[in-house]
């Protein structure tokens, strides 16, 4: 209860009349995310080959700010067709044990996979964030700007 307690000690600076209540309740929303803060947007492998449930997950804070990418990347899917080009790096196959047994139905094979006995290589450490994440957060930018707008 530490941060509520901070937070409950700077309500009473500014408005001390606040120390007179009890505090009821504290309740955290927990936001998913993944390990690359990238969003889960496709389909995950199923059992024998077969197709996998669709997810649409992971978005942490960006949620809202994703929505509209989100809802007309899933349309796409269940529609048979392609997802837009910013949702690409979002694809859930990104981070299965092993990327070349689990390509997405919707996305490319990989030109050239590593020889089977190397394991795939882990992100290459880097200044700039991935291509993905550029591209999506061109969109949540765009995003914000609509809702700054309204």
């Amino acid at each position: 209860m530490g941060g509520v307690r901070d937070l409950l000690r700077d309500a009473e600076r500014v408005l001390p009349g606040v120390a007179e209540f009890a505090l009821v309740e504290a309740a955290a929303g927990l936001r998913p995310g993944t390990p690359d803060n990238l969003p889960l947007i496709g389909r995950v492998a199923g059992a024998a080959g077969q197709p996998g449930p669709l997810v649409a997950t992971g978005h942490g804070r960006n949620g809202m700010l994703l929505a509209p990418i989100t809802a007309t990347a899933v349309l796409a899917l269940l529609a048979g067709e392609p997802v837009p080009d910013q949702v690409m790096a979002a694809d859930p196959a990104r981070l299965a044990p092993d990327r070349r047994a689990r390509p997405a139905p919707d996305h490319p094979a990989p030109a050239s996979p590593e020889p089977p006995d190397r394991a795939p290589a882990g992100p290459e450490p880097s200044d700039r964030a991935p291509a993905g994440h550029e591209r999506l957060a061109d969109h949540e930018r765009r995003g914000a700007a609509e809702s700054a707008r309204r």
